[in-house]
Protein backbone atom coordinates (compact mmCIF):
# COMPACT_ATOMS: atom_id res chain seq x y z
CA UNK A 1 0.00 0.00 0.00
CA UNK A 2 1.43 3.94 -0.76
CA UNK A 3 -0.68 4.38 1.94
CA UNK A 4 -1.96 3.84 6.25
CA UNK A 5 -4.38 4.38 7.75
CA UNK A 6 -5.10 5.22 11.69
CA UNK A 7 -6.56 2.96 13.69
CA UNK A 8 -9.79 4.97 15.15
CA UNK A 9 -10.41 6.58 18.36
CA UNK A 10 -11.32 3.97 20.71
CA UNK A 11 -9.07 1.13 19.72
CA UNK A 12 -5.40 0.10 19.42
CA UNK A 13 -3.07 -1.54 17.91
CA UNK A 14 0.41 -2.75 19.60
CA UNK A 15 1.72 -4.84 16.66
CA UNK A 16 3.56 -3.64 13.34
CA UNK A 17 2.44 -5.33 9.84
CA UNK A 18 -1.40 -5.01 10.36
CA UNK A 19 -3.39 -5.07 6.86
CA UNK A 20 -6.99 -4.37 8.07
CA UNK A 21 -8.85 -2.84 10.78
CA UNK A 22 -9.53 -5.91 12.67
CA UNK A 23 -5.99 -5.22 14.31
CA UNK A 24 -7.33 -2.78 15.92
CA UNK A 25 -8.01 -3.62 19.32
CA UNK A 26 -10.97 -2.22 21.88
CA UNK A 27 -9.33 0.30 24.05
CA UNK A 28 -9.93 -1.28 27.67
CA UNK A 29 -12.00 -0.13 31.07
CA UNK A 30 -9.51 2.10 32.82
CA UNK A 31 -8.22 3.52 30.06
CA UNK A 32 -9.11 5.64 26.60
CA UNK A 33 -7.19 5.74 23.20
CA UNK A 34 -7.18 8.30 20.62
CA UNK A 35 -7.12 8.13 17.32
CA UNK A 36 -4.09 6.19 16.10
CA UNK A 37 -2.93 4.54 19.76
CA UNK A 38 -0.43 2.00 19.88
CA UNK A 39 -1.38 1.12 23.09
CA UNK A 40 -4.22 2.00 26.11
CA UNK A 41 -3.76 5.51 27.98
CA UNK A 42 -4.52 4.70 31.56
CA UNK A 43 -7.28 6.68 33.40
CA UNK A 44 -5.11 9.45 36.00
CA UNK A 45 -4.70 8.32 39.30
CA UNK A 46 -7.83 9.72 41.03
CA UNK A 47 -10.42 8.86 38.32
CA UNK A 48 -11.96 5.80 36.95
CA UNK A 49 -13.78 4.51 33.55
CA UNK A 50 -16.10 1.98 34.05
CA UNK A 51 -16.77 1.63 29.86
CA UNK A 52 -14.67 0.27 26.84
CA UNK A 53 -13.69 2.01 23.68
CA UNK A 54 -13.21 5.65 25.70
CA UNK A 55 -11.80 7.91 23.09
CA UNK A 56 -10.31 10.97 25.04
CA UNK A 57 -9.57 11.53 28.97
CA UNK A 58 -12.86 12.74 29.57
CA UNK A 59 -14.33 10.18 29.79
CA UNK A 60 -12.61 9.16 33.40
CA UNK A 61 -14.86 10.15 35.95
CA UNK A 62 -13.79 11.75 39.71
CA UNK A 63 -13.26 8.88 41.98
CA UNK A 64 -15.85 9.41 44.42
CA UNK A 65 -15.80 10.14 48.28
CA UNK A 66 -15.22 6.50 50.28
CA UNK A 67 -13.38 5.31 47.85
CA UNK A 68 -9.81 6.01 46.08
CA UNK A 69 -9.32 5.01 42.63
CA UNK A 70 -5.14 4.04 41.21
CA UNK A 71 -4.35 4.76 38.01
CA UNK A 72 -6.21 2.74 35.66
CA UNK A 73 -8.75 2.09 37.51
CA UNK A 74 -11.90 0.49 36.10
CA UNK A 75 -14.28 1.21 38.86
CA UNK A 76 -13.60 2.68 42.49
CA UNK A 77 -12.32 0.80 45.68
CA UNK A 78 -13.67 1.77 48.73
CA UNK A 79 -11.55 2.83 51.48
CA UNK A 80 -10.68 -0.17 53.71
CA UNK A 81 -13.27 -1.05 57.07
CA UNK A 82 -11.92 1.47 59.50
CA UNK A 83 -11.30 4.49 57.62
CA UNK A 84 -13.30 7.01 55.67
CA UNK A 85 -12.41 9.61 52.93
CA UNK A 86 -14.60 12.86 52.44
CA UNK A 87 -12.53 13.87 49.80
CA UNK A 88 -13.37 12.84 45.99
CA UNK A 89 -10.45 12.22 43.53
CA UNK A 90 -8.10 10.26 45.64
CA UNK A 91 -5.55 7.83 44.03
CA UNK A 92 -4.12 5.84 47.23
CA UNK A 93 -5.26 5.02 50.36
CA UNK A 94 -3.67 7.60 52.14
CA UNK A 95 -6.76 9.90 51.31
CA UNK A 96 -8.28 7.03 53.49
CA UNK A 97 -8.07 8.50 56.98
CA UNK A 98 -8.43 6.15 60.35
CA UNK A 99 -11.45 6.19 61.92
CA UNK A 100 -11.53 8.38 65.03
CA UNK A 101 -11.95 7.32 68.82
CA UNK A 102 -15.77 7.66 69.46
CA UNK A 103 -16.63 6.57 65.90
CA UNK A 104 -16.32 3.68 63.72
CA UNK A 105 -16.26 3.33 59.72
CA UNK A 106 -17.63 0.78 57.56
CA UNK A 107 -15.89 -0.26 54.35
CA UNK A 108 -16.30 2.73 51.95
CA UNK A 109 -17.31 5.28 54.64
CA UNK A 110 -17.17 8.83 53.59
CA UNK A 111 -17.51 10.33 57.41
CA UNK A 112 -17.38 8.79 60.97
CA UNK A 113 -20.55 7.56 62.36
CA UNK A 114 -21.02 8.38 66.38
CA UNK A 115 -20.59 4.73 68.01
CA UNK A 116 -23.87 3.66 69.47
CA UNK A 117 -25.57 2.97 72.74
CA UNK A 118 -24.24 0.51 74.62
CA UNK A 119 -21.43 0.18 72.33
CA UNK A 120 -17.37 1.44 72.84
CA UNK A 121 -15.60 2.49 69.36
CA UNK A 122 -11.63 2.30 69.53
CA UNK A 123 -9.48 4.69 66.52
CA UNK A 124 -9.80 2.68 63.65
CA UNK A 125 -13.20 1.04 64.25
CA UNK A 126 -15.21 -0.69 61.23
CA UNK A 127 -17.95 -1.39 63.89
CA UNK A 128 -19.05 -0.71 67.50
CA UNK A 129 -17.75 -3.63 70.13
CA UNK A 130 -20.66 -4.23 72.68
CA UNK A 131 -20.56 -4.07 75.98
CA UNK A 132 -19.93 -7.07 77.80
CA UNK A 133 -23.11 -8.75 79.87
CA UNK A 134 -23.06 -6.95 83.36
CA UNK A 135 -22.05 -3.57 82.14
CA UNK A 136 -24.30 -1.08 80.37
CA UNK A 137 -23.67 2.15 78.48
CA UNK A 138 -26.47 4.62 78.19
CA UNK A 139 -23.99 7.14 76.53
CA UNK A 140 -23.26 7.74 72.60
CA UNK A 141 -19.87 8.26 71.38
CA UNK A 142 -17.80 5.85 73.70
CA UNK A 143 -13.64 5.54 72.59
CA UNK A 144 -13.14 2.67 74.94
CA UNK A 145 -14.74 -0.20 76.80
CA UNK A 146 -14.34 2.40 80.38
CA UNK A 147 -17.89 3.66 79.55
CA UNK A 148 -19.29 0.49 79.96
CA UNK A 149 -20.13 0.81 83.45
CA UNK A 150 -20.91 -2.08 86.17
CA UNK A 151 -24.46 -2.90 86.54
CA UNK A 152 -25.99 -0.91 88.96
CA UNK A 153 -26.59 -2.60 92.34
CA UNK A 154 -30.09 -3.78 92.32
CA UNK A 155 -30.48 -4.06 88.61
CA UNK A 156 -28.74 -6.44 86.16
CA UNK A 157 -27.42 -6.39 83.09
CA UNK A 158 -28.02 -9.43 80.89
CA UNK A 159 -27.31 -8.91 77.13
CA UNK A 160 -23.85 -7.83 75.45
CA UNK A 161 -25.05 -4.26 74.90
CA UNK A 162 -26.98 -3.35 77.57
CA UNK A 163 -28.01 0.67 77.55
CA UNK A 164 -31.11 0.36 80.23
CA UNK A 165 -30.26 -2.33 83.47
CA UNK A 166 -33.27 -4.28 84.65
CA UNK A 167 -34.53 -4.84 87.92
CA UNK A 168 -33.38 -7.04 89.78
CA UNK A 169 -36.88 -9.74 90.34
CA UNK A 170 -38.24 -11.07 93.66
CA UNK A 171 -36.43 -14.00 95.33
CA UNK A 172 -33.26 -13.14 94.04
CA UNK A 173 -30.69 -10.49 94.54
CA UNK A 174 -28.16 -8.73 92.18
CA UNK A 175 -25.10 -6.88 93.53
CA UNK A 176 -22.80 -4.67 91.46
CA UNK A 177 -21.92 -5.69 87.90
CA UNK A 178 -24.30 -8.50 87.75
CA UNK A 179 -25.57 -10.54 84.67
CA UNK A 180 -27.27 -13.08 86.24
CA UNK A 181 -30.02 -12.32 89.30
CA UNK A 182 -28.81 -14.66 92.07
CA UNK A 183 -31.22 -16.82 93.48
CA UNK A 184 -31.80 -15.80 97.25
CA UNK A 185 -30.41 -17.97 100.09
CA UNK A 186 -32.79 -19.60 102.61
CA UNK A 187 -32.75 -17.99 105.91
CA UNK A 188 -33.02 -14.74 103.74
CA UNK A 189 -35.72 -12.56 102.15
CA UNK A 190 -34.95 -10.69 98.81
CA UNK A 191 -37.98 -8.23 97.87
CA UNK A 192 -37.77 -6.83 94.03
CA UNK A 193 -34.41 -4.71 93.58
CA UNK A 194 -32.44 -6.07 96.31
CA UNK A 195 -28.73 -5.89 96.06
CA UNK A 196 -28.13 -8.47 98.80
CA UNK A 197 -30.15 -10.82 100.62
CA UNK A 198 -31.63 -9.58 104.12
CA UNK A 199 -31.73 -12.22 106.62
CA UNK A 200 -35.01 -13.24 108.57
CA UNK A 201 -35.37 -12.29 111.99
CA UNK A 202 -35.86 -14.27 114.97
CA UNK A 203 -38.91 -15.12 115.38
CA UNK A 204 -39.36 -16.03 111.35
CA UNK A 205 -37.91 -18.22 108.48
CA UNK A 206 -37.78 -18.38 105.23
CA UNK A 207 -37.50 -20.84 102.22
CA UNK A 208 -35.66 -19.95 98.84
CA UNK A 209 -36.01 -18.17 96.95
CA UNK A 210 -38.30 -15.96 100.05
CA UNK A 211 -39.57 -12.62 98.60
CA UNK A 212 -40.41 -12.55 102.46
CA UNK A 213 -40.16 -13.78 105.60
CA UNK A 214 -42.78 -15.87 107.54
CA UNK A 215 -44.00 -15.75 110.92
CA UNK A 216 -42.64 -18.67 112.86
CA UNK A 217 -45.68 -21.39 113.97
CA UNK A 218 -47.02 -22.15 117.06
CA UNK A 219 -45.20 -25.00 118.33
CA UNK A 220 -41.72 -23.98 116.95
CA UNK A 221 -38.95 -21.74 117.46
CA UNK A 222 -36.96 -19.94 114.35
CA UNK A 223 -33.56 -18.07 115.26
CA UNK A 224 -32.09 -15.42 112.96
CA UNK A 225 -31.37 -16.61 109.38
CA UNK A 226 -33.93 -20.04 109.55
CA UNK A 227 -34.63 -21.70 106.86
CA UNK A 228 -37.42 -23.78 108.11
CA UNK A 229 -38.99 -24.03 111.76
CA UNK A 230 -37.63 -25.96 113.96
CA UNK A 231 -40.10 -28.52 115.95
CA UNK A 232 -40.08 -26.80 120.07
CA UNK A 233 -38.33 -29.69 122.24
CA UNK A 234 -39.81 -31.29 124.79
CA UNK A 235 -39.34 -29.60 128.42
CA UNK A 236 -40.04 -26.11 126.49
CA UNK A 237 -42.71 -24.17 124.70
CA UNK A 238 -43.01 -21.87 121.89
CA UNK A 239 -45.69 -19.90 121.75
CA UNK A 240 -46.44 -17.64 118.59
Amino acid sequence: SNFSLSCPAGTYNPDVGAANDTACISCPGGSYCPEGSEAPLPCPGGTYNPLTEAVDEFACIDCPSGNYCPQGSVSPTPCPAGTHNPGILAATTFSCTVCPSGSYCPQGSTTPLTCTLGHYCYSGSAAPTPCSNGTYSNTSGAPDASRCQPCIEGYYCPDLATVVPVACPAGYYCPLGTSVPIECPSGNTCPPGSPTPTQCGAGTYGSSPATSCTTCPVGSFCPAGSAVPQVCPSGNYCPE
